[in-house]
């Protein structure tokens, strides 16, 4: 019996080792191979997100005929509401991921989930007036002949 206590105990040692603090909550340290290859791969999505529209906004502000075009304002915004689900629902999934528990507390909890839905809004209905743009485009400023 004294055996297993000890085989016990020397887990729960083992376990309290292997953890570390973030904002009062203990999280286990252990990176498995799925926790490295999730993290990983956000990680390349949240580069290649950063690394295209920062180039994409670059691009159109640097440029003055680009900047005089009216899709130019859509794209520029579309790539800003971009950058903050970038900046806002991948990092707190890293977070979630790595930690395998929420380490944001209540609060944290709750700006978090407002944020991602106002960021996630805005994609959505930047999309929708590019859509109503393009529609206007194409029925008014380009008629249909007759014959063609």
């Amino acid at each position: 019996m004294a055996d297993v206590t000890a085989a016990s105990n020397a887990s729960d040692d083992d376990v309290i080792g292997a953890a570390s603090v973030l904002g009062g909550v203990a999280a286990a340290t252990v990176w498995t191979p799925e926790v490295v290859a999730r993290v990983t791969t956000i990680v390349v999505i949240m580069t290649a997100t950063l690394t295209g529209n920062v180039a994409l906004v670059a691009g159109i502000t640097c440029h003055a005929a680009l900047r005089r075009r009216r899709i130019s304002a859509f794209l520029v915004n579309l790539a800003v509401a971009d950058l903050m689900v970038c900046f806002v629902t991948m990092t707190t999934e890293i977070l979630f991921v790595a930690f395998g528990q929420w380490v944001l507390g209540p609060a944290g909890c709750k700006l978090v989930v407002y944020g991602q839905i106002v960021t996630l809004a805005s994609t959505t209905f930047l999309l929708t007036a590019m859509s109503i743009d393009s529609y206007q485009v194409f029925t008014r400023y380009l008629p249909l002949k007759p014959g063609a």
